[in-house]
């Protein structure tokens, strides 16, 4: 599962609107004084398959020649600290595209490429949309923090979204909610949690 902030015409939805779902399964916005404004749609519909973006960091491990000349590059991900090889050269990859990539990380704080530019090439998770509703953040349940990749940290009672910093978990919480909290404002931006915007929650299945 993930959950995607909401907009209406281009452009997050005030917290004094309201979104109610109509009977034939429509999502209507409706304003401060009650009076419809029309259909909202999620960006992704059920049925599209789409890849996750998530933080990134593209290392050059080096090159080789067998025939052909190869450029082997490693794709680190900030979340679980899993990571995957990829020829670039296989790939067709223009050599500027990673240029632009490590000119991101350059200037990037914790080290990692922005997800908002992530190419499909470097993604690790491709998914099929099953289902797609619109609700508050807030409103997540405890089994929705699990799917979004909150857990418990060896039953301690204490939870965390598998993030390391220097080898310890951070962003550690006494609850899942606390835990995701923490997790959507380090990628949406403080406050994010507080103001509590409306979201799509994409329900998915894994397909790649």
């Amino acid at each position: 599962m993930t959950r995607r902030i909401a907009k209406y015409k281009g452009h997050y939805i005030p917290s004094y609107y309201k979104v109610v779902k109509s009977k034939d399964g429509k999502f209507i916005l409706y304003d401060e004084e009650g009076s419809p404004l029309g259909e909202i749609s999620p960006r992704y519909k059920i049925g599209e398959t789409v890849f996750l973006r998530e933080p990134y960091k593209l290392t050059k491990l080096g090159d080789k020649c067998d025939g052909i000349y190869h450029l082997v590059y490693s794709i680190d991900y900030a979340f679980g600290g899993d990571s995957k090889i990829v020829d670039i050269s296989e790939l067709g990859i223009k050599p500027h595209k990673i240029a632009n990539i490590f000119s991101q990380q350059a200037r990037s704080k914790t080290g990692y490429a922005n997800k908002l530019f992530m190419p499909a090439w470097t993604a690790r998770y491709f998914i099929e949309i099953t289902d797609a509703r619109c609700e508050r953040l807030q409103d997540i349940s405890e089994e929705d923090c699990f799917a979004e990749g909150i857990y418990e940290w060896n039953e301690t009672g204490f939870y965390h979204a598998g993030l390391q910093t220097n080898g310890f978990y951070s962003l550690v919480s006494k609850t899942s909610r606390k835990a995701f909290a923490h997790l959507i404002d380090s990628i949406n931006g403080k406050g994010t949690w507080e103001k509590n915007p409306y979201v799509w929650a994409y329900t998915y299945k894994l397909i790649k």
